[in-house]
């Protein structure tokens, strides 16, 4: 079963727009929830901090807010896509893709266990939903045929269902 770039999954619905749209929605509110806490409590937690451990604590500030920016605007593109703004061709230029893998790939740990327990949440929250957004980067990428294509797993198509049913009620 594939989900084609036009948004169709062999004639059963909108599951690539979906995924994009979940994405997107998912990065958007945690944008909003790290920044609301970070201008909030970024004052008090520092303050807590010794002079390495703020340098730790502003770079992870960073990382999560590249990681989201990152992903809202890959997910972006992939909307350009599914309504048609954009070609999947355009859509696979490096420039289009999510980048900075380096500085999104992960935290050390040891740097986390010394920051507050909510910004190690951010970071884990955030971090998450960059690696979803990198393994469906991946598929597309690797799509036979130039085609924009995703494998869909079983249950995307249960839930695609349930969610068809529930909006006819």
């Amino acid at each position: 079963m594939s989900v084609h770039s036009d948004g169709h999954v062999d004639g059963q619905g909108k599951v690539s727009h979906a995924i994009t749209d979940q994405l997107y929605d998912e990065a958007l509110r945690l944008a909003e929830e790290s920044r609301t806490y970070f201008s909030r409590y970024s004052k008090t937690d520092r303050a807590e901090l010794g002079p390495i451990d703020r340098v730790l604590y502003t770079a992870e500030s960073l990382r999560i807010s590249t990681r989201l920016m990152q992903v809202i605007s890959w997910s972006m593109v992939r909307k350009a896509v599914v309504t048609g703004d954009m070609t999947a061709e355009d859509a696979r230029k490096p420039e289009r893709q999510l980048d900075d893998l380096e500085l999104c790939a992960g935290s050390d740990p040891r740097s986390l266990r010394k920051l507050p327990r909510a910004v190690v949440i951010l970071s884990h929250r955030s971090l998450n939903i960059y690696k979803r957004a990198l393994r469906l980067q991946g598929q597309l990428i690797a799509s036979p045929e130039g085609e924009d294509t995703v494998s869909v797993s079983p249950v995307a198509n249960r839930l695609q269902s349930l969610e068809g049913k529930l909006q006819l009620a």
